[in-house]
């Protein structure tokens, strides 16, 4: 387990988009956390100016990060899927969850667990950090954190983490 916590603070998105080696990468990507080592990298919040994003959503991704460093010490190869949407739970950031919700069960199409283990910009355009939201907050309600935190020690032993196949696990 890592002793410190490293922030790095950049005044302008394209010197941290610099800093991180995607020069080309969407203002929403303004904010960071390394899973090799507890660092956090981000934008001062006083300098961004995006489009549809306030102050608050600024510090919710600051927790987002945060909840990502005590993840990343509990399991360092934890799925992008349960980093993401423990981190997006925990920190509040539900933005468009519903949307995509919503839409998922008009089209009555949801990606498995299974698709949600790809790669991040896969994860991004199929509502990955939605539906990864929505399973964590389904995970807390109806097995509670207890389960929660079992699941992210040792996402292998899902059957004996739920109970359940992942299949069943899916169908509910």
């Amino acid at each position: 387990m890592y002793k410190t916590l490293d922030i790095y603070i950049y005044s302008d998105l394209s010197t941290y988009h610099m800093a991180i080696n995607l020069p080309n990468a969407p203002d929403t990507i303004y904010a960071g956390a390394r899973r090799d080592a507890n660092i956090i990298g981000m934008v001062n919040p006083l300098n961004l100016k995006i489009a549809g994003y306030s102050y608050s959503d600024y510090m919710k991704s600051i927790v987002h990060e945060l909840v990502h460093v005590v993840e990343h010490n509990i399991n360092p190869n934890i799925p992008l899927s349960l980093d993401e949407g423990v981190a997006a739970y925990e920190s509040g950031l539900d933005n468009g969850v519903d949307g995509v919700m919503a839409r998922a069960k008009s089209d009555n199409k949801f990606p498995s667990l299974n698709d949600l283990q790809t790669d991040p910009v896969t994860f991004g355009k199929i509502g990955g950090y939605e539906f990864s939201y929505s399973l964590v907050e389904y995970t807390i309600k109806t097995y509670g954190y207890d389960k929660l935190l079992a699941f992210m020690k040792k996402p292998s032993e899902f059957e004996k983490v739920f109970g359940k196949s992942r299949e069943d696990f899916e169908k509910d």
